[in-house]
């Protein structure tokens, strides 16, 4: 038992311990923006699911006869339908925006034909 006590353990000094440290700091920095990266650029559920919503409401504003401005709000998007004017009197352009928080989500246009009984404001 006594020729345990007087062994020394050996120790690393301070200044490889603070090198050590900033190493594992900068892995962990680069290793932190590699991550918040790829879930930025990366295809969210979230754009599907607007993507997805914005091509239900162009088939059903094809299959209306509705040509009023209309905002909508479903699952805290809001959704902007604009009738725009077109060459044809009897086409009218269409546009669907999305926005999520402020943040433009998406925007498809198409065509459509106006139905005779329709009245534009």
């Amino acid at each position: 038992m006594a020729g345990l006590i007087n062994k020394r353990l050996e120790g690393s000094t301070l200044v490889e311990v603070l090198i050590a440290l900033v190493i594992i700091m900068a892995v962990f920095t680069i290793a932190t923006a590699v991550f918040s990266n790829v879930l930025n650029s990366g295809v969210s559920m979230r754009r599907i699911q607007v993507n997805a919503q914005m091509e239900e409401l162009r088939l059903h504003f094809l299959d209306t006869i509705v040509v009023d401005e209309q905002r909508l709000y479903i699952d805290s998007i809001e959704y902007h339908v604009s009738f725009l004017d077109s060459a044809s009197a009897s086409v009218t352009r269409v546009e669907i925006s999305a926005t999520d928080h402020g943040k433009s989500a998406g925007k498809i246009q198409f065509l459509k034909a106006i139905h005779p009984d329709a009245k534009k404001d």
